[in-house]
């Protein structure tokens, strides 16, 4: 668990650097502020500790946090603030991220500006996100009590 916070960590500045650019982290820096929205809870302890405190201890960049109960109400509340987004850095899932790259509600990703970028397995990196984790989805059964080969 140690070594996923540490790589969100990572990837939390990769993606401050990258989201906005150069311009994002100078923005950041004069405001000493960095807008993340996320979900709230459990999740939000998690992040607060292992990746927000530590993140503005590195960078001396505060950490404004505002929520979101599902990607989906994190797409909607972008999309409807689309004319003057204040949120940096947003923790979402893959087709929300696409939806909102759609809408353009974020900015390219420039991979060739990443360092921490080669950290991370081939297919993490994209044009519209930074992925810290993957969900594997499968089916799992007791043959003896299926009966047959599930294929």
């Amino acid at each position: 668990m140690r070594k996923f916070w540490k790589t969100l960590r990572v990837l939390l500045t990769a993606a401050t650097i990258s989201i906005g650019g150069s311009a994002l982290v100078a923005d950041a820096q004069a405001e000493e502020k960095l807008v993340l929205m996320t979900w709230g809870g459990t999740w939000l302890d998690f992040m607060q500790k292992g990746v927000i405190a530590p993140f503005e201890k590195e960078t001396g960049i505060k950490v404004e946090v505002v929520t979101h109960q599902n990607t989906m109400d994190g797409l909607a509340k972008l999309k409807a603030q689309k004319d003057n987004l204040d949120v940096d850095v947003w923790a979402t899932s893959a087709v929300p991220a696409l939806l909102a790259a759609k809408e353009g509600l974020s900015q390219v990703i420039p991979k060739d500006k990443l360092s921490n970028a080669s950290k991370l397995p081939p297919g993490l990196v994209t044009d519209e996100w930074i992925a810290w984790y993957r969900f594997f989805f499968g089916v799992a059964y007791d043959s003896s009590k299926v009966g047959k080969e599930i294929t």
